[in-house]
């Protein structure tokens, strides 16, 4: 989908109109319309499962409640509870740990790889370390696949059942792998209820693998938030000289549940039944949240904000909605942040010369890589992540509803009436000749100081790989980390070269991501090894 409106855009325009399926889409690149389409429609469609499956049940109820796709007060409840774990400078600070033993994990688990000649495809190898990073943070459960499974311990399980699920979840996101109601919602959206309806009764195989997937992760989730919960409760009644003495926590701040208490989910789950109760809790807990309790009208739990900075009152979640942020914390996480790691390794492989100076930069600088305010102090290994996202954007286009009518009086009057399904092309403007110089070239020092901006973009609104607008990628600051920290102990480890057996040119396919089609395939060759020879 991403190259096919890069297609539509080379031939038509930056803003033209196409039919897909009975449906006109608008496809925009050109950076002032993006920017009025961003902030004037802050609605994106039902959901992104609308272009892929027929979500129902409580599946279809997650989908629905997640940030990408809900508004209003859900939206904004949803939004604080991402900036409290994930945005805040001291929040985000305080997964860096996280990622940096996760990080040598990761370098080690490359050592038998490490001859300077065997291929390695290191899509799938961070397709594992962004998955247990993500994981870890979000849950604070293992996602290593060699943890899980190994024994018939409860966290055994439950690692194994949600990277299973997760698995699963991406690789439903293919078209290939889409269901046979697909083409009849694009075909006949207005009647999406009849198929839903027809899906709920005779769900297909593509279906059903795709629901499964997402119950378990429900299921899954439920059971560790409930499990924290009584823990917590027992806690409090323990203090209060009610119960049993019963740690909270470990030594190592995870809870006996599973779920560590710096986790995103520990961050919503935050009991907030005053400050004596909110004292009670372990000291390795960190940031705010609310916590699952019932409601007054008895429909089921419900999480209240504790009143803190990080998540005030007002943000009232149910617990589908905390069910369905962990689950996009995860599937918007790890796909994207592996995508990325592998196709800055690719260009890096394949630009010797970029690598040897970035690589002088980070030994150079070694004493920076331990902090985040250290790896955002680095400008070209800033560049080079920008430069790659530029090139290959994890997600090459966005969609937005227009919920009213946008005039663009730049682009000789047209205006974008209101109710247009708008798809902006980010890769689009990110390739566009009248924006940058020599768009398809490798070129990180378009985003250094020195060249003062000669080499691009003229409009600085044609670069947005994280989207733009209120609506932007709440995590962007999570993944820019996660990205510079990985790849930071990667090259200071081995230098990387393509393998023959990796095809050229290099070829991409769009599943959540914008993804590489066959792999990236290099070799790895340890700095020790080359320094003595």
């Amino acid at each position: 989908m991403t190259l096919y409106f890069h297609d539509v855009t080379k031939q038509y325009g930056p803003v033209a109109q196409v039919w897909v399926a009975a449906r006109p889409w608008i496809v925009v690149s050109d950076p002032a319309a993006a920017r009025k389409i961003a902030y004037r429609s802050l609605a994106r469609p039902l959901s992104v499962a609308s272009f892929t499956h027929a979500l129902v049940g409580e599946p279809g109820d997650v989908d629905g409640e997640s940030i990408f796709w809900n508004r209003g007060p859900a939206w904004k409840a949803s939004r604080r509870a991402f900036e409290a774990s994930v945005l805040r400078p001291e929040r985000l600070a305080a997964h860096l740990p996280a990622i940096r033993r996760c990080t040598e994990r990761f370098l080690a688990r490359l050592a038998p790889y490490s001859d300077g000649s065997t291929a390695i495809n290191m899509k799938d190898e961070f397709g594992v370390i962004a998955l247990a990073i993500t994981g870890e943070v979000a849950y604070g459960v293992s996602f290593w696949p060699e943890e899980c499974g190994q024994d018939s311990s409860s966290s055994s399980t439950t690692s194994s059942a949600l990277v299973r699920a997760c698995h699963e979840c991406m690789a439903c996101f293919e078209l290939p792998q889409s269901t046979a109601y697909l083409p009849l919602q694009m075909l006949l959206p207005a009647l999406r209820p009849l198929w839903l309806a027809l899906a709920a009764v005779l769900p297909d195989a593509a279906q059903r693998r795709h629901m499964a997937a997402r119950q378990v992760i429900a299921d899954v989730s439920r059971r560790l938030m409930r499990e924290w919960q009584e823990q917590h409760r027992a806690a409090r009644a323990s203090d209060s000289g009610e119960g049993p003495k019963e740690a909270p926590a470990t030594s190592g701040g995870t809870s006996s549940s599973g779920i560590s208490s710096s986790s995103f989910l520990a961050a919503m789950l935050k009991d907030q039944q005053g400050p004596t109760a909110r004292s009670s809790s372990t000291g390795a807990e960190e940031g705010g949240g609310g916590s699952v309790r019932g409601s007054e009208s008895g429909a089921g739990p419900r999480v209240s904000g504790s009143g803190t900075a990080e998540l005030p009152p007002a943000a009232q979640m149910s617990e589908i909605q905390v069910i369905s942020q962990g689950l996009s914390f995860i599937l918007a996480g790890y796909d994207t942040t592996g995508t990325t790691l592998a196709l800055t390794t690719f260009l890096l492989a394949n630009n010797p010369t970029v690598q040897d100076k970035l690589r002088a930069e980070l030994v150079a600088n070694r004493g920076l890589l331990d902090s985040a305010d250290g790896l955002a102090q680095l400008p070209y290994l800033d560049a080079v992540l920008k430069e790659s996202q530029r090139l290959h954007p994890a997600v090459g286009f966005y969609w937005r509803d227009a919920t009213s009518d946008i005039p663009l009086p730049e682009l000789g009057g047209l205006v974008i009436p209101k109710g247009s399904f708008v798809s902006i092309s980010i890769y689009s403007m990110h390739r566009d000749p009248e924006q940058w110089k020599e768009p398809e070239r490798f070129i990180p020092e378009r985003f250094l100081q020195v060249t003062g901006g000669a080499l691009g973009p003229t409009d600085p609104g044609a670069y947005l790989p994280f989207g733009n607008g209120p609506r932007m990628c709440v995590g962007y600051k999570m993944a820019t980390m996660v990205v510079k920290s990985v790849m930071a102990g990667l090259l200071l480890r081995y230098r990387v070269a393509l393998h023959p057996r990796q095809p050229l040119p290099l070829r991409l396919k769009t599943g959540l991501t914008l993804e590489p089609a066959d792999g990236v395939w290099v070799t790895l060759q340890p700095l020790e090894v080359r320094e003595k020879a």
